[in-house]
This record gives C-alpha cells, structure tokens and sequence, in this order.
C-alpha cells in the first residue's frame, strides 16, 4: 500500500499532476523612488496543491472509492493524511475551488470512475 487518503487506498496508478508546479518560497519585488529594487521572499508553509487524477486509459476508482472520498470531503476542516510512496503528508480538501471531488464513470452505468481530487497540504 504505497498510496493511501486517511485509511482510503488509492490506486497504485492515480496520478499526482501538480506535484513538480508548486515553490516553498514567495517573493515580492517592488521599485524604490529613486528606481532602485527591494526584493523579499519568505518561505511559506502550508498551502502546497495536490491534484490527485484518476486518468481514462491510466487508472479508475471504484464506485466505494468514490463514495468513500465524498464522504471524507464532506468533513468541513478535516485534516488526513496522504501516503504517497512512503511520504506522508497532512492534507485537507480544497474547498475553495469547485468540486474538490469531481469524478464520473467511463461510460453510463460502469463501476469503473475516472476524475479529479482536489487537495492542499496544511
């Protein structure tokens, strides 16, 4: 079991798209009156995106899948823990975005669901 939401195991295929698109560090640049640069950064914590993507032709979920990450969504403030290939990260639902789970079958009626898990490390 090397990819785990909470005590949900994921498919050993499901994607993490965003993993490599995120910096820990932010910066700030502003000119000075005499034309000069002021540059700050911080380092941030918390915040990281983790799109987790059942893809069609790479992976799908299964119907209890499904229902069991709706359910998690549905904790208002819930942290869990996701286990991706022995790194462990605390993660909630990103609620600010539409459809922090937005899955749906391969065709009408399948078992078989493909889509999108949106979550943030916190």
């Amino acid at each position: 079991m090397s990819k785990m939401l909470g005590d949900l195991t994921l498919p050993d295929s499901i994607l993490w798209t965003d993993r490599d698109h995120w910096s820990a560090v932010s910066a700030g640049v502003t000119r000075t009156l005499d034309g000069g640069l002021t540059i700050t950064t911080r380092r941030l914590s918390g915040g990281r995106p983790v799109t987790l993507e059942a893809q069609r032709g790479v992976t799908w979920l299964s119907r209890a899948q499904v229902d069991a990450l709706l359910a998690m969504a549905n904790q208002a403030g819930a942290v869990f823990p996701l286990v991706w290939d022995g790194q462990i990260l605390r993660v909630m639902f990103r609620h600010q975005e539409s459809s922090a789970v937005a899955c749906a079958p391969l065709w009408p009626n399948c078992p078989h669901y493909t889509g999108t898990i949106k979550l943030m490390e916190v």
